[in-house]
């Protein structure tokens, strides 16, 4: 008799019989893009979106920051059909990240993606999940560098890897299941922006526009505000290093306001299976930190990092190398070490988000880009980040401030933490629905659950 673990082979085996293996290279019709003439304007005015590896950070591809017009792209480029499958083979972004994708409507493209035409039997959602479940094998193997320094994906190598198949109706399932769990995702990610766009709106008006300050000049009534959080304000200006600002603000520099300013380790310690995670500049992605790319520390080093910069929940972080000034609210209580990532450590939580939205005005950041240096690799000294100049208003307008945008505040990182949740579970999903080892019926509920 068979033992449990021999019997659930047996199931796998037999569920899985009409499954066929083939490479990637069989599973479609594959299409090499290119870029028209610069030179000639008429190809460049048009409403075909062609697509390049700056449109390729999304799941979906509905249009493309450049279009061309249809003698565009018979003069240099081609046109690929809905549902196509678009994945980067050159650019500096292979460094890091597979750029993968679906076409959701007929698009031109470039010479750095490739396309792959689905064959009837083959459904491209599917087809998707199955090419990113292999991400890190691509990137770890089948990525080198040419002789100009960029990244390059070998296309002869990616369209040799197996790809297992179910049959078409099971390959929808799939799809379905995993497709479900992304879009809450992306939904959430663009509740999350709307919030985010709101929040910033509110802190132009008060701190950057001081709307509430020039309507009481003119001896108004602020609009959107109630009587006492009105009284707050003032209703004249004074002259500052940074040009008038409301009567009784300071202006000081990040040192001052912040417990204290520091930055990541500058070494590199050595990756391990297991540990705590280790986050660069280039792992934070917007209003997220894209954990899944960074690497695991040991104990030790994490331990041995943190004692010269432990980030603790609402301390805002600052991209210092490369992408210069990006910077990111920690909301939840984090568990990973930095980088060449500078740090800025709140006194509290109002403190925490009003810096993080002061970094984001336009007006700081051209400040911290006029502070760049570096040719190859722009950056930013810590010294700099140190003296950034902020207009801080009263205690009193802070915790106002505060109070109005904690809805707001609570629901970004309520809809972050189910985000997190989602994608871990889509995660481990993944390889065990595309080998077969877990199948739909399974996971139905489960998922029904994490999506009602």
């Amino acid at each position: 008799m068979p033992t449990d673990t021999q019997a659930e082979k047996l199931i796998i085996d037999n569920q899985t019989s009409k499954w066929r293996t083939l490479r990637l290279e069989q599973c479609g019709h594959w299409l090499s893009g290119g870029t028209p003439s610069k030179a000639n304007p008429k190809y460049w005015i048009g409403d075909i979106p062609w697509v390049s590896p700056k449109d390729m950070d999304q799941r979906f591809i509905f249009d493309a920051i450049d279009h061309v017009s249809k003698d565009g792209v018979e003069n240099g480029s081609r046109l690929i059909p809905k549902d196509s499958i678009l994945f980067v083979v050159r650019s500096m972004t292979l460094a890091n990240r597979f750029q993968i994708a679906i076409t959701r409507r007929e698009v031109a493209f470039n010479q750095d993606l490739k396309a792959i035409i689905c064959n009837a039997d083959v459904h491209p959602d599917f087809l998707f999940y199955a090419i990113a479940a292999r991400s890190n094998h691509i990137l770890e193997t089948l990525v080198d560098e040419a002789s100009h320094g960029t990244k390059r994906l070998k296309t002869d190598a990616i369209g040799n890897l197996e790809i297992p198949l179910p049959p078409l109706s099971e390959q929808h399932a799939i799809a379905h299941i995993l497709g479900s769990l992304d879009d809450k995702i992306e939904l959430n990610r663009r509740m999350n922006a709307t919030l985010e766009a709101t929040a910033r709106a509110l802190f132009q008006s008060w701190f950057v526009d001081f709307d509430p300050v020039h309507a009481k000049s003119r001896g108004e009534q602020p609009l959107g505000l109630d009587e006492a959080t009105a009284a707050l304000f003032p209703s004249r200006f004074v002259d500052s290093e940074l040009g008038l600002i409301p009567e009784g603000w300071q202006v000081e520099p990040t040192e001052k306001f912040c417990q204290s300013v520091r930055d990541g380790t500058h070494n590199s310690p050595k990756p391990q299976e297991t540990g705590r995670y280790l986050i660069t500049s280039r792992h934070i992605i917007g209003s997220e930190v894209d954990i899944a790319n960074a690497y695991r520390i040991s104990h030790d080093d994490f331990e041995e990092i943190n004692r010269r910069s432990k980030v603790d929940q609402w301390d805002v972080l600052i991209t210092m190398i490369g992408t210069v000034g990006e910077s990111f609210l920690v909301r939840e209580k984090p568990d990973y070490a930095i980088k060449n990532i500078g740090l800025f450590k709140s006194k509290d939580r109002v403190s925490g988000e009003w810096l993080h939205l002061y970094l984001n005005t336009s007006n700081t950041k051209q400040l911290i880009k006029s502070f760049q240096a570096g040719t190859t690799q722009a950056y930013i000294s810590l010294g700099l980040l140190r003296q950034i100049p902020l207009s801080v208003p009263p205690t009193q307008i802070l915790n106002a401030f505060g109070e109005t945008i904690a809805p707001i505040s609570d629901r970004i990182t309520h809809n972050l933490i189910e985000t997190r949740a989602l994608a871990e579970t889509r995660d481990a999903l993944l390889p065990k629905l595309l080998s077969g080892e877990v199948r739909v019926g399974d996971v139905d509920n489960e998922t029904d659950k994490l999506l009602s």
